[in-house]
């Protein structure tokens, strides 16, 4: 919801309604409608609304289904540590092949409670794929890639 996350936003950066309003250019008023999900901002403002925050336009205005009670947020220090590992102990290593899930597909796989990696792609010197981290059997990281080997 984005009213939601806006109030949110606005209170991690540390600043008021008023403050918000004169960074935008538009009144108290305007913020307090947007806050209570009363009227949406036009993309010119939701552009302004990313770049203060730090969050793509994405972000502010679809529902999240990442977003998660504390007990299942992630460190970011261990999910780091934990893909290192894992990608040493997969692909770089050629080692924890599993079969493949979709056709021509190469997949490997590597787990550490609480995590479990995934790597599945296509291809060799031209080639694609996707990484997902699962923590606790719920997905918590994903990269998608692409690239040509010389």
């Amino acid at each position: 919801m984005f009213h939601l996350k806006m109030i949110e936003y606005r209170k991690k950066n540390m600043m008021t309604q008023e403050e918000l309003a004169d960074r935008l250019g538009v009144s108290r008023q305007t913020i307090t409608k947007w806050e209570k999900g009363t009227i949406l901002p036009s993309l010119e403002y939701l552009i302004d609304l990313s770049r203060l925050f730090g969050v793509t336009i994405d972000h502010l205005v679809k529902d999240d289904d990442c977003i998660c009670e504390s007990s299942h947020q992630v460190h970011t220090t261990a999910l780091a540590e934990f893909l290192v590992t894992a990608k040493r102990s997969t692909y770089a290593a050629r080692k924890n092949k599993t079969e493949g899930t979709r056709q021509g597909s190469h997949d490997y796989m590597f787990s550490r409670n609480p995590y479990t990696y995934r790597d599945s792609f296509f291809g060799a010197s031209c080639f694609s794929g996707q990484e997902l981290v699962y923590r606790d059997a719920q997905a918590c990281w994903s990269m998608n890639y692409y690239g040509k080997c010389c």
